[in-house]
C-alpha cells in the first residue's frame, strides 16, 4: 500500500513538473496540517523561482491520513508570481472542477483555465492565497485541523518548524 502511495505521489510531482515546464529535480514529500499552509506558502514565495510548487494531497471529509486516491491543490510560481492551482489531470480533481470554480468565484478570486504541456489547470493569483487554500480545504472538502495531508514540494526546502 505504501509503495502504491509513493508511486502516486511521485507521478503527481512529475506531472506537476511537466505542467510547469521543467524537470523534477528535488521533490520531497512530508506530512502537514491546515496550520502549516501559511508557512508552506511563505517558503514557496521566498524562492521566487518559476516551476517551484507545493502540492497538498488530501482526503475528503476528515479521514486522518491522505490516501493514494486523494484530491490535490497546489501553490506554484509561474511568471515570477505565486498562485493557487487546481490541476485537472486527475479524474477526481476534474470531477470537482465546478465546486472549486464556484468557491473561487464566490470569494472574488476567479480562476482562469490554462494549459501547459498539454495539461489543463485552473489558477488564481488574486486575493489572500493562504486563506483561499485553507478555506477551500476546510469549507468545500471538509479537511479537519487534525487531518494529515501529504505535501510534495519542489524547488525549495520546507523547514520542519
Amino acid at each position: 500500500m505504501n509503495t502504491i502511495f509513493i508511486g502516486v505521489v511521485a507521478a503527481a510531482a512529475v506531472g506537476m513538473a511537466v505542467v510547469l515546464g521543467r524537470e523534477q529535480q528535488h521533490a520531497s514529500t512530508t506530512r502537514v496540517r491546515i496550520r502549516d499552509i501559511r508557512r508552506v506558502f511563505q517558503r514557496l514565495s521566498a524562492s521566487g523561482t518559476d516551476g517551484t510548487f507545493a502540492m497538498f494531497s488530501f482526503a475528503v471529509s476528515g479521514p486522518l491520513k491522505a490516501k493514494p486516491d486523494d484530491l490535490c491543490v497546489q501553490f506554484s510560481i509561474e511568471n515570477a508570481r505565486p498562485g493557487l492551482d487546481w490541476v485537472l489531470e486527475d479524474p477526481r480533481n476534474f470531477a470537482a472542477k465546478d465546486r472549486v470554480m464556484a468557491f473561487f468565484a464566490k470569494r472574488g478570486s476567479p480562476l482562469t483555465q490554462r494549459t501547459m504541456n498539454d495539461v489543463d489547470y485552473l489558477r488564481t493569483e488574486q486575493g489572500d492565497l493562504v486563506a483561499l487554500c485553507r478555506d477551500l480545504l476546510t469549507e468545500v472538502f471538509g479537511v479537519s485541523n487534525q487531518q494529515d495531508m501529504d505535501l510534495t514540494v519542489d524547488g525549495f526546502a520546507l523547514d520542519e518548524s
